[in-house]
């Protein structure tokens, strides 16, 4: 378990909430004003996590903060400490929350903490079955369970993360062969991965790769509103190997 580790943060926050979220590229159709509330009846006060992109619309930040909860941010994806910020999070808390199953509440279940999932389904735009609630339900009914198993869902949150399968960086550098300086994945990540990425977007050529449950089929448009989401950035040199406590957010 990772909470018997010396390395982790004591649990001192009550409840977390990661509300399902969207981005600049992808809308959620959801009341997040009444979750606010609904949060506020069955968990009093809580600590809720927001997407940076949700943080830019002043309608979501006023309607979880004018209910009473404080805000946090585990920060842009590509962030060193991304990760590392939502693992202080779930270690902290004694419980977290979501309207949905994302990948925040493996991580949860993982680490041993009391998961729930409740309140108004938040359905992604363009996407009908595979992002329905009945959908999810039927894929992993144990995380919708109104009085979940924690030791089902750790099994199946190991599972999904993969921690059977985790290597060390010794592992994984000779797995990837990264023994060896070369200029090829310079090249892979700043010439030809951007190129295809914008070729499959505008239609210029196909992607084979198989079906993606919850895949939005966005239209070229959305790729030139907002050409430099798509273009890679320079990667950290370094991450934390430990929980990181995130900005709490001043709304008042």
């Amino acid at each position: 378990m990772i909470r018997n580790s010396g390395t982790t943060p004591k649990v001192t926050l009550p409840t977390v909430v990661f509300p399902f979220h969207g981005t600049r590229l992808l809308s959620v159709d959801g009341d997040q004003a009444a979750y606010a509330k609904e949060i506020l009846e069955r968990e009093g006060p809580s600590i809720i996590c927001m997407h940076v992109d949700d943080l830019q619309r002043p309608e979501l930040v006023k309607a979880w903060s004018d209910s009473g909860h404080r805000l946090v941010t585990a920060g842009e994806r590509r962030d060193p400490d991304f990760l590392a910020r939502i693992m202080w999070l779930v270690l902290s808390a004694e419980k977290v929350v979501s309207n949905r199953l994302a990948t925040a509440l493996f991580y949860a279940a993982a680490a041993g903490t009391r998961v729930s999932i409740y309140g108004p389904h938040f359905q992604i735009s363009g996407i009908t079955e595979t992002s329905s609630e009945e959908y999810l339900r039927r894929l992993w009914p144990e995380f919708y369970d109104p009085e979940p198993t924690d030791a089902v869902q750790l099994q199946i949150a190991n599972d999904e993360l993969g921690r059977d399968f985790m290597l060390s960086p010794e592992q994984l550098t000779q797995t990837f062969d990264w023994t060896v300086r070369s200029p090829k994945p310079f090249l892979q990540y700043w010439l030809q991965a951007p190129l295809s990425k914008a070729q499959a977007v505008l239609g210029i050529r196909s992607r084979d790769v198989q079906e993606v449950v919850n895949e939005v089929k966005l239209s070229p448009w959305h790729f030139l509103r907002n050409p430099f989401e798509h273009l890679p950035k320079p990667l950290p040199r370094t991450s934390s190997t430990r929980a990181v406590e995130p900005n709490f957010i001043e709304t008042k």
